[in-house]
């Protein structure tokens, strides 16, 4: 930035309208800037990327866990019925069974 860390212009701000209860809990959240404490930074990198990995597992468990609770079955009926591909003159045309 061309000016200050901390005299920012007015396009470089952003403001954000938040009620007393999030502003304290912002507050509460916060150990220091990027700025003051690379260190800092590379905390919470860390701390967001094994959060996210995390998740994907949660998520590939839930899959998984889904996967086993389906009930295979095998129906009777396929053994006992077995296809009759064959090949039957009607009318002269030839037609084919199922």
């Amino acid at each position: 930035m061309s000016r200050d860390f901390f005299d920012p212009t007015p396009e470089e701000q952003n403001v954000v309208l938040v009620d007393t209860a999030t502003l304290r809990k912002a507050e509460r959240l916060i150990e220091s800037c990027e700025h003051c404490n690379p260190d800092a930074v590379k905390r919470l990198e860390l701390f967001n990327a094994a959060k996210e990995i995390a998740e994907a597992e949660r998520e590939k468990n839930r899959r998984s866990a889904a996967l086993s609770d389906m009930v295979h079955t095998i129906s009777p009926t396929v053994t006992e019925n077995p296809p009759n591909f064959s090949s039957q003159e009607i009318e002269g045309k030839t037609q084919q069974i199922n």
